[in-house]
């Protein structure tokens, strides 16, 4: 998480895609690192509800901590 916080602290862009078009925060959700993705969502301007391989940050959660984390940020 460190990695992410000083990416973030330099100015990196939390919507950045990979070459498969996901984000930061679909990656996250989809490893189950909850703490990354409380980190990212306190981020303005994060996209939640990017789509990368047919599902959103929401959809490709793994853990009922994130899916709450994300319903409630408003994720759809």
């Amino acid at each position: 998480m460190i990695y992410i916080r000083g990416i973030l602290e330099a100015g990196g862009n939390v919507n950045q895609h990979s070459n498969q078009d996901a984000t930061p925060i679909l990656i996250a959700s989809l490893a189950g690192h909850t703490d990354v993705v409380r980190l990212l969502l306190q981020q303005p301007n994060i996209d939640l509800n990017k789509i990368a391989a047919g599902k959103s940050a929401l959809g490709h959660a793994t853990n009922n901590e994130i899916i709450q984390l994300l319903t409630n940020a408003g994720a759809k």
